[in-house]
Order: structure tokens, then C-alpha cells, then sequence
């Protein structure tokens, strides 16, 4: 007896979407016997959270199809605090899980059920709180967004159109993959804040983005190791924040998120917040464009 995963999600995955596993049983003196079934145990590092079961699918002679993203979906929610003032880890943007397969059967038709469990496993499965419409998730690659040594990784920034008062902030989400440390740059002082990560664990890390008082724009980055390739961060949008102004009045300031290349030795991703004055306004509209 023996099942093999046919195909499974990527290792790091959006939980909104679809997380399927087809598997194959090649014993046909096991999936022939009558009452055949695929068990797939769900698990939570070592609580399993759900037993899943399949018959064959049809037309098929061995195999079935778990899809298992409804399940794992009610198991992230978000990370949000307005009191924000320092890098943070985010333990309920994501989850990580395991798959254990094996199946069911039983001798005679009316016979009791026999049980095989944890025939074959899955582990080191990560799924995050992201939904990514169909055509962007067929072409989802996990290291288009998780830092490391190859590629080109984005923050996790959703686009977006909303309105927003002087007292309020923005974040930046990413996936932490190799990172090591976040540089936040205030120019024209160019002054350089790093913060290391060595106390965080978390998959998903959170920014606040504050601009500093005469800040022309900030540059963030979150920073990993081993490449000497320029990580870009090709996102574009303009916000209007309302601040308080020496007069007492609100004054708008716009802020709009740039890409800046530099020549680095670090693999980095990069996101830039310019700061312009334009008009006084108590509230303002906020949009932003797609990349």
C-alpha cells in the first residue's frame, strides 16, 4: 500500500484561496475493497483540527481530491493595533499546518470499518490571510513575496481607496522569509533607523509608517541576506492625510509612495513615502493606484 501527493499547495500560500492535495492510492487490492475512502487529518502543529474524508473522485480509478482552504481560512484573521508605534509580528495573519493522508475500508460490504492513518504526510505547510483574484493565483509564485536569496519579493500592501483623518496612520505587511532587519531612512535629514528581528518569530511582520516631523519622505525597507541583487518595489500611490498645522488649522499633507533604486550589497525590498503640503481640508480621499 501506498499514497503519494500528486500535487499540494505551495509551502506558503493564501488561505482564501484554493489548497488542494490529489492523491493516488497504488494498492488496487486496498482501494478496491468495498467502503474505500481517503482520510485527510488536518493539523495544527500536534492538535488536529479537522478529519476530512473522500471516496474516489469520479471518472478516476485511485485517486481524490481534498481542497482544504474553507477549513484553513477560519483559522487566520488580522493583526491591527492603532497604538502602533514599533515593528511587530503578526501570529494571527497565518497558519501553519500539516496533512496527514491514509484512508478506510472494510472487509464485506456491511463489515466493520478498517482505519489507516498517517500512511503518507505533508508538513511544513504555511497558509496566510490573502485572496488573490483567479488570474493573479494561477500565476502566484511564493517568492514574489517572501524576502530571500532570488527574487524580487513585494510587500504584502493591498490597493485600496478610503478616506482618512489626520490621526491616522498606515502599515506595511511582508513576509518575513530571510529577513533580518527593517531600515526606515527619513530624508532630507537622511537619517537611518534599523531595527533588528531578532526578537520577532512571527511569518508575517507589520511597519507602521509614521513620518517624522520635517520629513521630506521615508524609505522603508525590509532587509534579508546572501544577494547582491537590488530588490524594487514597484507600487505607486498617493495619499492625503490631514495634519495639525502651527496655526491650529488642518493642512494636507500628500503622501506618495515612490520607488527609488539603489546599488546595494543587501537583498531588499524598498518603499518610499514622499510628504508635499497642499490644501487645508478637514478630511480627505485616499487612492491608490495599481502597480
Amino acid at each position: 500500500m501506498s499514497i503519494t501527493v500528486n500535487q499540494k499547495p505551495d509551502n506558503n500560500a493564501p488561505a482564501y484561496n484554493d489548497l488542494n492535495f490529489v492523491i493516488t492510492e497504488s494498492d488496487s487490492a486496498i482501494y478496491t475493497k468495498p467502503n474505500f475512502k481517503f482520510i485527510a487529518d488536518v493539523f495544527q502543529n500536534t492538535t488536529r483540527i479537522a478529519r476530512l474524508k473522500a471516496p474516489i473522485y469520479p471518472n478516476s480509478t485511485n485517486k481524490s481530491v481534498f481542497n482544504i482552504g474553507r477549513l484553513i481560512e477560519n483559522f487566520v484573521t488580522l493583526d491591527f493595533d492603532i497604538d502602533d508605534v514599533s515593528v511587530s509580528g503578526c501570529p494571527n495573519s497565518y497558519i501553519g499546518y500539516k496533512v496527514n493522508f491514509g484512508y478506510e475500508y472494510s472487509t464485506g460490504t456491511t463489515s466493520p470499518i478498517i482505519e489507516v492513518s498517517g500512511a503518507t504526510n505533508v508538513t511544513g505547510l504555511t497558509a496566510y490571510n490573502m485572496a488573490l483574484n483567479p488570474i493573479d493565483f494561477v500565476s502566484f509564485a511564493e517568492n514574489d513575496y517572501k524576502i530571500n536569496t532570488s527574487t524580487n519579493a513585494e510587500f504584502l500592501t493591498t490597493i485600496r481607496s478610503k478616506t482618512i483623518y489626520q490621526n491616522q496612520k498606515d502599515w506595511l505587511y511582508f513576509w518575513r522569509g530571510n529577513a533580518v532587519a527593517v531600515e526606515i531612512q527619513t530624508f532630507p535629514a537622511t537619517t537611518t533607523q534599523i531595527i533588528l528581528l531578532s526578537g520577532i518569530t512571527d511569518s508575517v511582520i507589520r511597519i507602521p509608517i509614521i513620518p517624522a516631523s520635517g520629513a521630506t519622505y521615508l524609505e522603508v525597507k525590509a532587509v534579508g541576506s546572501g544577494s547582491t541583487s537590488t530588490q524594487i518595489m514597484t507600487f505607486t500611490s498617493s495619499t492625503d492625510t490631514g495634519l495639525l498645522s502651527h496655526f491650529g488649522l488642518i493642512g494636507c499633507e500628500r503622501i506618495t509612495l515612490l520607488y527609488k533604486e539603489k546599488p546595494t550589497s543587501k537583498h531588499n525590498t524598498v518603499y518610499q513615502v514622499q510628504v508635499i503640503p497642499t490644501r487645508p481640508v478637514q478630511e480627505v480621499s485616499v487612492t491608490t493606484t495599481p502597480k
